[in-house]
């Protein structure tokens, strides 16, 4: 803090009469005056941004089925995953929501994997027997924090969501495939179990 060196020093009348005098008293007004830029300057100075935030990237060559578009099997159930999910921030926990046809099914949380920028990512089993013949939409959104609300896909501020899909065509599956009374329920596990919406 900036004060006034003259008011704590004694009338000149006092001060012994020395050549060096007035060079002290030069040199103590010019700390003085340093002292005062310096402690403006710190003031002036703009607080740093916040740190860039790292969004999750899906490592599209693990993804299973890779097309797309995908035919019902016989055997009536289709597995999908995200073999490996890239996120830099290695602190933020992810989280992954299934939606088939625009409805949410499913819920994962991707737990933090140490100091590995690489993590497994979400998978999911699709049962024909859920759904009507036809063709169905299966997308996967993946965030870092997703934002509360209705659309259930939107990223809190500062955060980031990826997604993918695949659409399956059902109407060539065998009609034993087929049971409208079994009901989907959504479901949040952590990423070690696999995710059916046929439960």
């Amino acid at each position: 803090m900036a004060f006034d060196l003259l008011s704590i020093l004694p009338p000149m009348s006092f001060l012994p009469r020395h050549p060096s005098v007035p060079l002290f008293l030069s040199a103590l007004l010019t700390l003085s005056t340093a002292a005062c830029l310096v402690t403006e300057a710190l003031e002036e100075q703009e607080a740093l941004p916040p740190a860039e935030n790292w969004a999750p990237r899906i490592v599209e060559e693990t993804v299973a089925p890779r097309n797309g578009a995908v035919l019902a099997p016989q055997d009536c159930a289709i597995h999908l995953s995200i073999g490996a999910i890239e996120e830099r921030d290695l602190a933020d926990e992810l989280t992954a929501r299934w939606f088939i046809d625009g409805v949410l099914r499913a819920s994962q949380r991707l737990p933090v994997q140490s100091d590995e920028v690489l993590r497994p990512g979400p998978n999911f089993t699709f049962k024909v027997a859920s759904h009507t013949p036809g063709m169905h939409v299966v997308l996967v959104a993946i965030s870092d924090g997703f934002a509360d609300g209705e659309e259930l896909r939107s990223a809190l501020e500062g955060r980031s969501v990826v997604s993918y899909e695949w659409s399956i065509d059902t109407s060539a599956a065998t009609s034993a495939c087929f049971d409208v009374s079994a009901a989907p329920v959504v479901q949040e596990q952590s990423q070690d179990q696999d995710q059916d919406d046929e439960r």
